[in-house]
């Protein structure tokens, strides 16, 4: 996130939250810092196999394997995606990959709370700190 996209985050919130347009008033950076942060993530490179998604999911991963070789015939992107899967290196945080969950669960394949298991595999927190809050506000790049 920009300088810019910061400032303009910082008024939009200010603008709907008291509370927090009273953090901005009285300069209180860290707490900005921290209320920006709450559930903030970013997609993060991670490699996963077969086993992982049987570690994290248990039976329904397993379901959810049979499934996609089962599909993998008639469907190029399932079977080039098992093809990563068996060599352990699908990489859960591509936004493609992210994707791919949400068609699943969409297509009936898998629940919303496996795909939410496995897509947070793929995320990292992403917070803002309070120097980057104080240079946005301060108007320093």
């Amino acid at each position: 996130m920009n300088q810019s996209e910061l400032v303009e985050l910082i008024a939009e919130r200010a603008a709907a939250d008291s509370e927090f347009a009273r953090l901005v008033e009285k300069r209180a950076d860290w707490q900005i810092a921290a209320a920006l942060s709450v559930g903030r993530t970013r997609l993060q490179s991670n490699f996963i196999g077969a086993g992982t998604i049987l570690a994290v999911l248990g039976k329904p991963g397993a379901t959810l394997l049979r499934g996609m070789r089962a599909l993998a015939a008639s469907d190029a992107w399932i079977d080039e995606g098992l093809r990563l899967i068996d060599r352990g290196t699908w990489d859960i945080g591509l936004q493609a990959s992210q994707d791919s969950l949400d068609g699943f669960v969409h297509a009936g394949y898998m629940t919303q709370e496996a795909a939410d298991a496995l897509k947070a595999m793929g995320t990292a927190p992403d917070a803002i700190s309070t120097d980057e809050v104080s240079d946005a506000l301060n108007g320093r790049a």
